[in-house]
């Protein structure tokens, strides 16, 4: 989706706190378990480690939350989620079905928006 629509959208990945911190809240089922970061460094860490195993497009910019979690407050995005901002306002702000999101609704909006902008 990156690849076919990089012209006509930014995409970014911004990394939040941890969603299941070993010293927090932990699952006991992660191969590699990842303490609440302390530090900015201890989040970039953790994001690069994040890209290592599950690599983003080159489309992708990535940026860390800051400690204070300043993104996530704003915008609620623990654990995950994904949104389309246009124009400073919010467009489109899915919510989970079953636990979950239907990353289909992101290439629908944006196929929309791209044909909506072609022909005008």
């Amino acid at each position: 989706m990156a690849q076919r629509f990089q012209k006509a959208a930014s995409f970014v990945f911004v990394y939040i706190a941890e969603a299941h911190a070993c010293d927090e809240w932990p699952i006991n089922q992660l191969e590699n378990e990842i303490a609440r970061h302390q530090t900015i460094a201890d989040r970039k860490a953790a994001a690069e480690s994040f890209v290592r195993a599950f690599p983003l497009h080159l489309a992708f910019g990535g940026v860390l939350d800051t400690m204070e979690d300043a993104f996530n407050h704003e915008f609620a995005s623990w654990p995950f989620r994904f949104w389309i901002i246009l124009d400073g306002q919010v467009a489109l702000k899915p919510l989970p079905q079953a636990a979950t999101y239907d990353v289909n609704e992101l290439g629908r909006w944006l196929e929309t928006y791209v044909s909506t902008r072609s022909s005008q």
